[in-house]
């Protein structure tokens, strides 16, 4: 079940639409990023800094900026985010 939900903040950087973190009651977190309704990627990992590392290692040459770094939120309730899986999309409540 679905816990709390961190976002990079500045996904923009890296022109991307939707970067998350959801962390999940079994202790799972999950990488989500979604650009123009298409998820690139949808992974499992067994900590938020593994999560973390993955997306760097996976995103780190789309970054148009050369000195960015991945900017997470502080995690928060899942019901200020909605997540639509039939659109990929995700709406802020």
């Amino acid at each position: 079940m679905l816990k709390e939900i961190s976002v990079l903040t500045n996904a923009y950087k890296y022109l991307l639409e939707h970067v998350l973190i959801l962390r999940y009651e079994e202790g799972m977190f999950r990488l989500l990023v979604i650009h123009k309704g298409r998820v690139l990627t949808d992974l499992n990992y067994k900590s938020f800094k593994a999560a973390r590392i993955s997306f760097t290692r996976f995103y780190n040459s789309r970054k148009w900026i050369e000195e960015s770094v991945p900017e997470w939120s502080e995690f928060y309730d899942p019901v200020v985010f909605y997540l639509d899986l039939r659109t990929n999309r995700v709406e802020i409540l």
